[in-house]
C-alpha cells in the first residue's frame, strides 16, 4: 500500500551526497529517492547528474531507479517550501 511504501522510504536513513555549488543547499538520498534541498527547505538544486527524460542536472524530487525528476525539469519554481510560524 502507499502508506507502507511511504513509511519504508521515510524510515530509511538518508545519505548526504554532498554540498552543491553553494553552502546553502545539499543533495540527499536514501538510495531510492533523491532530494535537492535548499537551506530554506524548498527543492530544486543545481549540480546533480543528468536526469532521464529532460536531462536536467538540477535535482528536486528524483526517483533513482528510473532517474526521473518530478520537480526540476523546466522551471526551478516548484512552489513548495517550509516555514516556521512560531519564529516568524
Amino acid at each position: 500500500s502507499l502508506k507502507l511504501a511511504t513509511a519504508a522510504v521515510i524510515s530509511t536513513p538518508l545519505t548526504l551526497l554532498g554540498l552543491v555549488n553553494n553552502a546553502d543547499a545539499a543533495i540527499i538520498s536514501n538510495g531510492t529517492i533523491q532530494l535537492g534541498v535548499n537551506q530554506e527547505g524548498h527543492l530544486n538544486v543545481p549540480g546533480g547528474t543528468p536526469s532521464s527524460g529532460s536531462g536536467t542536472t538540477s535535482v528536486g524530487l528524483r526517483f533513482l531507479p528510473t532517474n526521473a525528476d518530478g520537480t526540476a525539469p523546466g522551471c526551478l519554481c516548484e512552489g513548495w517550501g517550509v516555514a516556521d510560524a512560531e519564529s516568524g
